[in-house]
Order: C-alpha cells, then structure tokens, then sequence
C-alpha cells in the first residue's frame, strides 16, 4: 500500500513538473507577444502624431504623445529620439515652452549619449527659436504691457531654457 502511495506521489510530482514548464513557456510566449504589440502600438501612435504636426493639429499631436508617454520608459531605443522631437514639435506648436523645451533637451542629451544625431540638427534651430520667442514676449511684456509679473514669468523661462 505504501509503495503504492509512493509511485502515486512520483506520478504527481513529474506532472505537476511537466505541467509548470508548459506553463514557463506559455508565460514567456505572451509576454513576448505583449512586448511585440507595445512596441507597434509605439510605432503606430508616432506616425499618428507625426501626421497631426505636419497638419497642424497639435492637440491630436499631443494626445497620441501623451499615449506613448507612459511607455516612455521601456520604449524601444530606435523611436526614443522621435519621439522626444515629436513631444517638442507638438508642445512648440501649442505654445508650451517648457514642455517643448524639455523635450528639446532630452532628445539632444540622448542622441549625445547615443552618438546619434539624427534629430538633433533639426531640434536646434527650433529650441533657439523658442527661446527667441520667449525671450521676446517677456521684452514686449515688461516695456509695452507694462505687465511685471508675466514679464518675469518669462524672463526666468528664457533664463531655464
């Protein structure tokens, strides 16, 4: 009886065994699936904002941006800096200089670690003309508007970026 019990025992063991290794697989197999759809999901909403800036719709820009913010972290490395030059796009287009700004920093401090630039000769010219228009509000601001408050708002973004 107690041999019984025993070869009973082994059978359940190297089941239980057989059946939590086709479960290892099943689980890494999803996870590969849901990684795959992350990252055309990522790819699908640059695309989407990409179509809004070059129609001039920046608040469609900036919801398919903040889609792909919370995926900001495990991004794949080859939409990173598109995706930082496409926040600063959208954010530039909406007046949100700090946020443009930011955008513009970060896409240049990556693409520097990187070694690639490939977005950074075209976010240069545009954080300089932010900072022009800043830097000219705030001008236009303290000297016609005779308003101090939002001129020095402005002076200390000027001053940030």
């Amino acid at each position: 009886m107690a041999r019984k019990l025993k070869i009973i025992q082994m059978t359940i063991k190297s089941k239980n065994k057989l059946i939590k290794s086709k479960m290892k697989k099943q689980i890494i197999a999803l996870s590969l699936g849901l990684i795959t759809i992350g990252t055309f999901a990522q790819k699908n909403e640059l695309k989407a904002a990409e179509k809004a800036i070059k129609k001039q719709d920046f608040s469609t820009a900036i919801s398919s941006i903040t889609t792909v913010d919370a995926m900001a972290n495990t991004m794949d490395a080859k939409y990173k800096p598109k995706y930082y030059f496409l926040k600063g796009q959208a954010y530039a287009g909406k007046k949100d200089y700090k946020v443009a700004a930011k955008a513009f920093n970060d896409l240049m401090a990556y693409e520097k670690e990187s070694g690639k630039a490939k977005y950074t000769e075209k976010a240069a010219p545009m954080l300089n003309n932010l900072i022009a228009e800043v830097s000219n509000k705030a001008i236009a601001l303290y000297n016609d508007d005779k308003d101090y408050k939002n001129a020095s708002e402005n002076f200390y973004l000027t001053y940030l970026l």
